[in-house]
């Protein structure tokens, strides 16, 4: 696992964990759910690789499984941000979707067993005062 520290539009920074998850993904409009791993989570939110594009600003349904034999995460997000790859894999190319999802109403409890999975998946670099 590595850290990487997100740095969003208005440049806020909060650790991100490279950490895989089940996450499962409906919106409005959609005929099925989406099911994909996740490629990093915080506690503000995820970033998923999906084969669609769901659209910036639109709105989630999310269900998040830590792997940690406790209940599912459920609540609902937004998407922030869209950035599209081309993959190429058994030489044909792919199209993906890098998608930036954040919570919106996620419950206090919630959101502390993320903080948990993150602290424990990575160790923050200790920053050292500037002389």
């Amino acid at each position: 696992m590595k850290v990487t520290m997100w740095r969003g539009i208005d440049y806020r920074r909060f650790p991100r964990a490279d950490c895989s998850c089940l996450i499962t993904i409906g919106k409005k409009g959609l005929k099925q759910n989406l099911s994909a791993d996740t490629e990093n989570i915080g506690v503000g939110g995820i970033c998923v690789a999906l084969d669609r594009d769901l659209g910036r600003y639109s709105s989630v349904d999310v269900e998040l499984s830590l792997k940690d034999n406790n209940p599912s995460i459920k609540c609902c997000g937004s998407v922030v941000w869209v950035v599209k790859r081309n993959e190429i894999k058994n030489s044909k190319q792919i199209v993906r979707f890098d998608t930036g999802i954040e919570f919106d109403d996620i419950k206090d409890s919630d959101r502390e067993r993320i903080e948990k999975l993150v602290e424990h998946t990575i160790k923050l670099p200790v920053r050292k005062a500037r002389r």
